[in-house]
C-alpha cells in the first residue's frame, strides 16, 4: 500500500516502444507517455499501437512519354511566275517641237564663256537660238557666226555672258539665259543681226526678240563667276 502512494504522488512517466515492419525495413518509434494524478485513483492504460505495412502493395508506375514539338513547315519557294518583275523605267516622249535645256539649271554659276546643251523634238523645220539678255538688251548667242549646232535629238551651243576680253566688267552680275526657237522670218532677223555685229566688231544687242516666229522653249537666270 505504502508503495501504491509512492507510485501515485509523483507523475508517471511510461515509455513505449513501438515497432513497425516496413517492405523496405524496421522501423521503430518511441513513445512518451505522461500520466499526471487526478483526485481520483489513477488507472493507466497503455495502448500498443502496432501499424502493419500491407508488403503486398504493388508500386504504381507512371509512364511519361516526352512531348516531341511538330516539324515547322518548309517554306513555300514561289515560283518563277510568282517572283516579282522589275520594271524598266520609262521615259516619256517630249512632245514634238520642243526643245529642252539639260545642262544649266536656275542660279548657276557659270563662267564667261560656256556651252549650252540640250535635247529636241523639232521637225517643223525651225532652228535654235540661245540669248543672253542682260541691261534690257537681248544678245543672240553666235560666236565668231558659229550658230547652235544640232545633231540628231541633241543640240549644244556656245555663249559668251558678257564681254570676255574684259572678264572683270561682268563679274558677278545676274544674266537671263533664253532658248527659244525660230521660224524661217525669225530666224532671218537673228542672222541679220550676227552678220551685222560681225563686221562692225560691236555687239550692242537688240532692244526687243521678234515678236512673231519665236517660241521660248527655257528661260532661266544665271550668276557670273
Amino acid at each position: 500500500m505504502y508503495l501504491q502512494k509512492k507510485v501515485l504522488a509523483f507523475p508517471l512517466l511510461i515509455i513505449m516502444f513501438l515497432t513497425s515492419c516496413g517492405t523496405t525495413g524496421v522501423v521503430t518509434e518511441t513513445v512518451v507517455v505522461t500520466i499526471t494524478r487526478r483526485p481520483a485513483a489513477a488507472t493507466s492504460t497503455i495502448v500498443t499501437n502496432t501499424a502493419t505495412a500491407d508488403t503486398s502493395a504493388t508500386p504504381s508506375v507512371i509512364s511519361v512519354t516526352p512531348s516531341v514539338p511538330s516539324p515547322s513547315p518548309s517554306p513555300t519557294i514561289p515560283t518563277t511566275s510568282e517572283l516579282p518583275t522589275t520594271q524598266e523605267p520609262t521615259h516619256t516622249p517630249l512632245p514634238q517641237n520642243t526643245v529642252v535645256l539639260t545642262s544649266h539649271r536656275e542660279g548657276q554659276t557659270v563662267p564667261c564663256e560656256d556651252v549650252i546643251k540640250g535635247t529636241h523634238t523639232l521637225n517643223n523645220g525651225e532652228r535654235i537660238w540661245v540669248v543672253v539678255r542682260i541691261g534690257g538688251r537681248y544678245y543672240p548667242q553666235a560666236p565668231g557666226g558659229e550658230y547652235t549646232t544640232v545633231q540628231n535629238d541633241t543640240w549644244f551651243s556656245r555663249v559668251r555672258f558678257g564681254d570676255c576680253g574684259n572678264p572683270e566688267v561682268d563679274k558677278g552680275k545676274t544674266f537671263e539665259l533664253l532658248v527659244v526657237s525660230a521660224n524661217e522670218r525669225a530666224n532671218t532677223e537673228f542672222e541679220n543681226y550676227i552678220s551685222r555685229e560681225l563686221n562692225d566688231n560691236h555687239y550692242g544687242g537688240l532692244s526687243r526678240i521678234p515678236q512673231e516666229g519665236v517660241t521660248i522653249h527655257k528661260l532661266l537666270k544665271v550668276l557670273r563667276e
